[in-house]
Parts: structure tokens; sequence; C-alpha cells
């Protein structure tokens, strides 16, 4: 291993934790207030009511799968899970936080496994 890759392996550590760091606070901060904001989703009831008793992870996945359903909000809105009026009144400024997190996260997970299958598939 030479040592700009172990300085990319070492940036992507460093930047997965700090990603897993901003959904602890989001999550620990924000869980409740994102919920009230979706009354009339089926989706986000039976999410409180499933991970509700799981702790910091169940807060985690509850603000990970609003994350998601806001990313893809059409799929959600057509198979019913949530109303569209919640999505058109959820925050715009909330929203844009929790999609640049996403999406963070997302590229991060993404280089990581870039980077392993480079060194597997053109390693020394």
């Amino acid at each position: 291993m030479d040592v700009i890759e172990a300085s990319i392996w070492i940036l992507l550590f460093l930047l997965a934790i700090l990603v897993l760091g901003a959904w602890v606070y989001a999550a620990s901060r924000y869980v409740e207030q994102i919920e009230a904001c979706f009354p009339n989703s089926d989706f986000v009831k039976a999410n409180k009511s499933t991970y509700s008793h799981a702790g910091m992870l169940g807060k985690m996945m509850r603000v990970g799968s609003i994350t998601v359903m806001l990313s893809m909000n059409g799929i959600f809105v057509r198979k019913g899970l949530v109303d569209s009026s919640d999505i058109s009144n959820f925050p715009a400024s909330v929203r844009r936080n929790l999609l640049i997190l996403w999406y963070f996260h997302v590229t991060v997970f993404a280089g990581a496994a870039a980077l392993y299958l480079w060194v597997k598939c053109f390693g020394r």
C-alpha cells in the first residue's frame, strides 16, 4: 500500500466518521420535529412505532428513512405511504440539509467501494 492509497483510505474513514456524527446530531436533535411535519403519513407513523424503542440507532433509522422518502417522494406518494401535502409543507431548509447529508453519505460510501474495487483489481 503506497502513501497516496493510505491517505485516501484515511480520508474516507474520517469522512465516514463525520457523516456518522452528522446523522447522530440530526437524529438526536431533530427527529421529533421532523416527524411532526408528517401528521398524515402512515410511513412515518409505522417507522416511529417500529424504531421508537431502539434508542439512538432507532432515531437514526427514522431520520434516514424520512430522508429517503424526501429524496424519492414521488414513489412514496404514488404508493400512498405519505400525503403529498405533508411533502409540500415540509420546511425547505430542513429538506435541503437532510438531502445534502444523504447525498454526502452515499458519495462517501461509493468512494470507499470504488477505492476497494480499484485496489482489488489494480493493486499490487
